[in-house]
């Protein structure tokens, strides 16, 4: 380790024309891990920026329950997970008319009884078809949203209890 010094003038309120003697040690190590530090940190942000961008880049396809079943429980029989809905699909729809229910990807969402574009996640009529028959949509827009009521009402039921052991432990 090698130290030196160098005259220095300070110049400030109180330090106006005084010389000091200024001393510096030349550690080559501290600088050294100092640099490898901040090295191995940017490469560890590095590399966690790009985990998350790849995570939102892989994440990008909004994920439905698809297909037909009949009248009654949707079943899931072959089907372990939503699959991935083709590019432009915003909406994961749950159509149930009178002979069964149909999942599907909607890139909008189908018309009210009243004629209007529905852009809130939400169950409600839809026009008569040509039987006569209304058909009732619930369209959401977050991955496998589209399965049976029963999990979505088990979805809303474990919140509520949540909130409420939370609220009652205050």
């Amino acid at each position: 380790m090698k130290t030196s010094y160098m005259d220095s003038a300070f110049s400030g309120p109180y330090m106006t024309g005084y010389h000091h003697k200024v001393y510096v040690e030349d550690n080559t190590l501290l600088q050294d891990f100092l640099h490898s530090l901040f090295a191995s940190f940017k490469m560890k942000f590095l590399l966690t920026v790009f985990c998350f961008a790849a995570t939102f880049y892989a994440s990008d396809a909004l994920k439905c329950w698809q297909g037909y079943s009949p009248a009654g429980p949707f079943n899931t029989t072959g089907l372990t997970q939503p699959t991935d809905c083709t590019s432009g699909a915003m909406w994961c729809l749950k159509e149930m008319m009178t002979g069964g229910h149909q999942r599907s990807c909607v890139p909008t969402p189908p018309q009210n009884d009243q004629g209007v574009v529905v852009q809130t996640a939400s169950c409600y009529n839809g026009p008569r078809d040509n039987s006569g028959n209304v058909r009732q949509y619930c369209i959401c827009n977050t991955d496998g949203c589209n399965s049976s009521s029963a999990l979505g009402f088990s979805v809303v039921l474990v919140f509520l209890l949540a909130a409420w052991n939370l609220l009652k432990i205050r």
